[in-house]
């Protein structure tokens, strides 16, 4: 008891408070709002942390994943959303969101080149606005990759916003769990501190005045 006294200080020891039926009313409403608060803490925390290449695990890189995969795979996104892993991009040390709707309608193969027949078609059906035929599809993919300074492995949708050798699967590790629970419990603490510091430096304060 000694040191939860000192843990949860403000206590008045000079009062019997104990009998007061309104004390009680008031210890009962305390630990529903320290409940309250920190299950909102660990729901904020979630969206808070950042999350990063310190608190993950990185599992895999689009452009390697499809660099590896064998050449007969048309398109390798599919394979890579189903790794059961988090997405996102991964840019000076930081996760970021990016839009899997869009990365869907992307195309990564180890061979574009060998697949773009199937490349443009399944080109021309992710995007539906663009009317080209598939032989025009063809022709454009093609100029593209005659262009590339290095070798393409994906035709990544605009609206991604990410590279493909940004795009990573990863896993929250030990250290993330941490974080996400010591800092509602650290933000709960302080809470705690200070209702106690309203309630019997303010409220009692006001019933029984100083300390004797």
């Amino acid at each position: 008891m000694g040191i939860l006294s000192k843990l949860f200080f403000f206590k008045r020891t000079d009062v019997n408070l104990e009998n007061k039926w309104w004390h009680r009313f008031f210890v009962v409403i305390f630990f529903i709002f320290v409940v309250a608060f920190f299950g909102l803490s660990l729901f904020i925390a979630g969206s808070l942390i950042p999350e990063t290449d310190f608190n993950v695990d990185i599992k895999y890189n689009l452009r390697e994943f499809t660099k590896t995969s064998s050449k007969d795979v048309v398109n390798t996104i599919p394979a890579f959303n189903l790794l059961n892993y988090k997405i996102g991009c991964l840019e000076d040390g930081k996760i970021g969101y990016i839009s899997t709707y869009y990365l869907e309608k992307s195309i990564c193969s180890s061979d574009l080149r060998g697949n773009i027949d199937k490349v443009a078609e399944i080109f021309l059906k992710n995007n539906p606005l663009i009317k080209d035929t598939k032989e025009q599809a063809i022709s454009g993919l093609t100029k593209v990759l005659d262009t590339d300074t290095e070798t393409r492995y994906c035709f990544i949708q605009n609206e991604v916003g990410c590279s493909s050798d940004k795009i990573v699967t990863y896993k929250r590790n030990i250290i993330y769990h941490l974080e996400f629970f010591l800092a509602p419990l650290v933000s709960t603490y302080l809470f705690i501190l200070i209702l106690r510091f309203i309630y019997f430096k303010g409220f009692i304060y006001i019933i029984y005045g100083k300390k004797k």
